[in-house]
């Protein structure tokens, strides 16, 4: 019998990374291209939308790229939202793979992206560029600015993260 080795692409708990093989992505490298490729369009303000409370082993890697990239380029790291999707405190995802505990459907997923609007608009410097870790955040971030009048990218430049096909699917894109 041949020995096939398991492997998982995080995320992955710590406690799961001591028996599976892990395939890390480098967060702070993929940080820096966004950020570069931002300030080489004229971004020097760019705001963070990171992941809700009780972030997975993955999520917390992404805020550490975030950051780590950030520092290298002399970026104000003021500029983060942290992403709290309900009144009471963030709603369990669930079974992604459903949809019906996806965020985006979510009663309160609406009043949470008001609260990022409030918050992009609050910092002292506009915010002219918007990272989110997801690119299920992003899309849902991008539909209500556009739904409340935002020219998109002429208002915020959106960046998600993890170039899933519905990404293609909206415009801009």
């Amino acid at each position: 019998r041949r020995h096939i080795p398991i492997v998982a692409v995080q995320p992955v708990s710590e406690e799961a990374a001591t028996w599976v093989d892990v395939v890390h992505v480098d967060f702070k490298s993929a940080y820096k291209q966004v950020f570069e490729h931002l300030m080489q369009l004229g971004h020097r303000n760019i705001a963070y939308l990171s992941v809700m409370e009780n972030p997975n082993p993955s999520d917390k890697r992404k805020d550490e790229g975030w950051n780590l990239a950030g520092r290298e380029l002399n970026l104000c790291l003021d500029y983060r939202i942290p992403w709290n999707l309900a009144k009471s405190g963030s709603v369990p995802l669930g079974d992604e793979s459903s949809g019906e505990n996806d965020f985006l459907y979510q009663a309160d997923s609406r009043e949470s992206m008001a609260k990022v609007v409030e918050a992009l608009k609050g910092f002292p410097v506009p915010v002219t560029a918007l990272i989110c870790a997801s690119d299920e955040v992003a899309i849902g971030v991008q539909s209500y600015l556009q739904s409340h009048g935002w020219q998109l990218p002429r208002d915020l430049s959106i960046v998600g993260y993890d170039g899933i096909s519905l990404g293609e699917q909206v415009y801009p894109s």
